[in-house]
């Protein structure tokens, strides 16, 4: 199973992200955060396989995390955003993410994506979905 912790400011995504990827069984969801500072202490505490990570977030936002863990050995990261632009979507990757999904992706997709991202890892690549 992929040890997943889901960050997002909202509440409502959270726990949409969470009901979906427990009705897959190549998840198990080990923990959730609203902003950058708790994904870091989540990412410390419980040492996930995958990281779904929003950008635009109070605190911390998501690009904070990732520059923050970009030098760090950590899970692979998967970007879910409200930010349509190709602007944001390279500057993520360029911080080590390793996918990057536009909210309102069809939930299927999304977990194909992020089951793909962690065997990505190894394989040093990233993938996009927009």
């Amino acid at each position: 199973m992929i040890r997943t912790v889901v960050v997002d400011d909202s509440e409502d995504l959270r726990f949409l992200m969470r009901m979906a990827l427990s009705r897959d069984s190549r998840f198990e969801v080990v923990g959730e955060a609203a902003n950058g500072q708790e994904a870091l202490k989540m990412v410390d505490s419980a040492d996930p396989d995958l990281l779904v990570l929003d950008l635009a977030m109070p605190i911390m936002d998501g690009l904070e995390v990732l520059a923050i863990l970009h030098d760090r050995n950590r899970p692979p990261i998967v970007v879910l955003s409200g930010f349509a632009n190709e602007a944001m979507q390279a500057r993520a990757l360029d911080l080590g993410a390793v996918a990057y999904i536009t909210k309102g992706t069809d939930i299927s997709e999304v977990t194909d994506v992020l089951a793909s991202a962690v065997e990505a890892r190894g394989r040093g690549s990233s993938i996009s979905r927009d």
